[in-house]
């Protein structure tokens, strides 16, 4: 995982509690509070000690927390990135968008987009 906010993070708060906040929060605009209440969700999901340094480090901040890829969505992207390959090489073979995008269950505007990947 390359992520600058990342390795702030793991150095502030350590690595498994910024794996946690990674899982909960990943993908996501996170912020941080600036004054601690122990009532704060963050007590619950990486304990009070662990809050009190992100507070100290990170207080009043919004943070971008990057996502972690499961073993299934990057096994889903896989599959979407040899499903696009198989519609462009139909598109070079002159299929027509809608005979394509009956056969993936697409639109033919989806079908269209991913045709004019390979011209990027």
């Amino acid at each position: 995982m390359k992520s600058i906010v990342f390795a702030r993070l793991k150095d502030a708060i350590g690595i498994d509690h910024a794996m946690v906040l990674i899982h909960v929060f990943g993908g996501t605009k996170f912020p941080v509070p600036k004054i601690n209440r122990p009532d704060h969700r963050l007590v619950d999901i990486i304990g009070k000690p662990a809050m009190l340094d992100l507070i100290h480090e990170f207080g009043g901040m919004t943070l971008n927390l990057p996502k972690v890829l499961t073993k299934k969505a990057r096994e889903n992207r896989k599959q979407k990135h040899e499903r696009n390959a198989i519609i462009r090489e139909m598109k070079k073979n002159g299929y027509e968008n809608s005979s394509i995008a009956r056969q993936f269950g697409l639109t033919t505007r989806r079908i269209s987009s991913i045709a004019n990947q390979s011209r990027q």
